[in-house]
C-alpha cells in the first residue's frame, strides 16, 4: 500500500463513524488526488489526529460540510472546499483549539516577525504607499520604537498571530555566516516572498512582546492555517510548539505558537526591531511530500 493510500484509509477509519451525512467524508477523500495542497492538508489533519490535538467528530464535521459545498462548488479542489467550510464555522471553535497544559509556557518574550510595509499598511498611522515613502517610514519607526500607536486589531491572516520567542530569533541573528540576517530568518521561517506590496525586497521586522503578556499562545493546529493558498506549516508530533518548514539548504525551522487576536491593538510595552532587507531565500521543497513522510514516520506504521 502506497504513503498516500494508508494516509487515506486512517482519515476514513479515524472519521466516517463521525461523518453526519454519510457518506460525505469517503466521498471528499476521494477528491484528494494526486494535488499537493490537498495531501498536503490530508497530512496535517491526520498528523494532528495522531497527537489529539484536534477531535475527530470536529475534523469530521468540517469535512462533511465541505463534501456539501461540491454541489455548488463543483470546481473547486478537496482543499478548496475545506476552505469554505472552515470560513463557514465559528472560529472561536477552531482557531487556538489547542491549549498548552498550565505551566508550559515559556520563560522568554514572544517575538513575531513580519514584513515592514505589511507592518505600515494593516498596524501603523503613517502608509507608505509609494517606494519613495519607504524610507520616511524607517526614520519614524526606528529600533526600539514602542508600539502604543497600535490601535487596530492585531492578527494575522486568520485571527491569530503566530510567534516564536526572542531566543529563538536571536539564535538566528548570532548565527553568521554569508548571508543577510533577514535572509537567515526568512530561509528558516519559511517566508518566501520574492518582494513586498511595493515590489521591493522585503524588509522584516520583529516585535517583541513584553515577558507578562496578557495572550494565552496554543499549538498550532492545521485549523489555524489558510488552504487556499500555499504555505510551508506542517504539523508535526511536538506537545506544545509547532514548526514551519524552513527552504534549503536550511534543515531546521523555527518553534512556533498561535494566540488568539488581540482586538484593542498593542501597549508600549511591545517595541519594534528592525531585522534588515532580505533577498530570495532559497528554492522551495514539496512540502505535500514532507507532510505525508512526516505522517507516515510518526505514525510507525499503527493507524488504528
Amino acid at each position: 500500500m502506497h504513503d498516500l493510500d494508508k494516509l487515506l484509509q486512517f482519515l476514513n477509519e479515524k472519521l466516517r463513524d463521525h461523518d453526519p451525512a454519510p457518506p460525505n467524508v469517503s466521498q471528499w477523500l476521494a477528491r484528494i488526488g494526486a494535488q499537493a495542497r490537498c495531501i498536503h492538508l490530508a497530512a496535517c489533519m491526520g498528523m494532528d489526529l495522531l497527537m489529539s490535538s484536534i477531535s475527530a467528530p470536529l475534523v469530521a464535521q468540517l469535512v462533511s460540510c465541505a463534501e456539501a459545498l461540491a454541489a455548488t462548488h463543483g470546481d473547486l479542489t478537496a482543499s478548496g472546499l475545506f476552505q469554505i467550510a472552515l470560513d463557514e464555522h465559528p472560529q472561536e471553535k477552531l482557531l487556538c483549539a489547542h491549549p498548552m497544559p498550565d505551566g508550559s509556557g515559556g520563560e522568554d518574550e514572544y517575538v513575531r516577525v513580519l514584513d515592514f510595509v505589511d507592518f505600515l499598511t494593516f498596524y501603523a498611522p503613517y502608509k507608505a504607499a509609494i517606494a519613495g515613502k519607504l524610507e520616511q517610514a524607517y526614520r519614524m519607526y526606528p529600533d526600539g520604537t514602542p508600539l502604543g500607536f497600535v490601535r487596530t486589531t492585531w492578527q494575522g491572516r486568520l485571527r491569530v498571530v503566530w510567534v516564536t520567542t526572542h531566543k529563538h530569533l536571536s539564535t538566528i541573528l548570532d548565527s553568521g555566516g554569508e548571508d543577510p540576517p533577514a535572509t537567515r530568518i526568512a530561509r528558516r521561517f519559511g517566508l518566501g516572498k520574492p518582494t513586498n506590496a511595493l515590489g521591493l525586497p522585503p524588509g522584516y521586522i520583529a516585535v517583541k512582546y513584553p515577558l507578562d503578556t496578557p495572550v494565552k499562545c496554543c499549538k498550532p493546529t492545521f485549523l489555524d492555517q489558510v488552504w487556499n493558498t500555499d504555505h510551508r506549516f506542517v504539523s508535526f508530533n511536538n506537545p506544545t510548539w509547532g514548526e514551519t518548514l524552513p527552504f534549503p539548504p536550511d534543515r531546521d525551522g523555527v518553534p512556533e505558537q498561535v494566540h488568539p487576536s488581540i482586538p484593542a491593538g498593542l501597549t508600549d510595552s511591545y517595541t519594534l526591531q528592525h531585522l534588515g532587507e532580505c533577498v530570495i531565500p532559497g528554492q522551495s521543497t514539496d512540502v505535500a511530500a514532507i507532510a505525508l513522510r512526516r505522517f507516515i514516520e510518526y505514525s510507525g506504521g499503527d493507524l488504528r
